[in-house]
């Protein structure tokens, strides 16, 4: 009796993470109804000056750089703080169009942040 009261047990905690594993998508579509630049504004996102990277495959992406080296030169001097869109694994329904959304969201969140850094004179990055 007490095997199968160990196992129900070590079982609970694998069904709590399978009914979670979508629950980022509620997130996501929480975020496309906002204002992508009035978010940067706000720092809703992100911690102030810094840029957001969007999980939605193998590596992060981090849109609304004009080249690798200032998306580079950004990660080493202001940082990045990730959004969450399932990774390279396609398990939840719209994932692969709430990412590609996401991902067109956090460029133009991107933009209003460099642009914020630069009217202060605080953006180490131009090339």
């Amino acid at each position: 009796m007490s095997r199968y009261l160990v196992a129900l047990l070590l079982m609970a905690p694998c069904t709590a993470i399978a009914q979670d594993h979508c629950a980022y998508i509620n997130e996501l579509g929480r975020i496309l109804k906002t204002d992508p630049e009035l978010s940067a504004e706000k720092s809703a996102l992100a911690q102030p000056g810094k840029f957001l990277s969007v999980g939605n495959g193998y590596a992060p992406a981090r849109p609304g750089f004009e080249s690798t080296e200032e998306m580079v030169c950004v990660m080493k001097s202001h940082g990045f703080d990730m959004i969450w869109a399932g990774g390279d694994v396609l398990g939840c329904e719209n994932q692969r169009e709430l990412g590609q959304k996401i991902e067109a969201y956090a460029a133009k969140y991107n933009q209003r942040v460099k642009t914020m850094l630069i009217e202060q004179d605080a953006y180490r990055c131009s090339l």
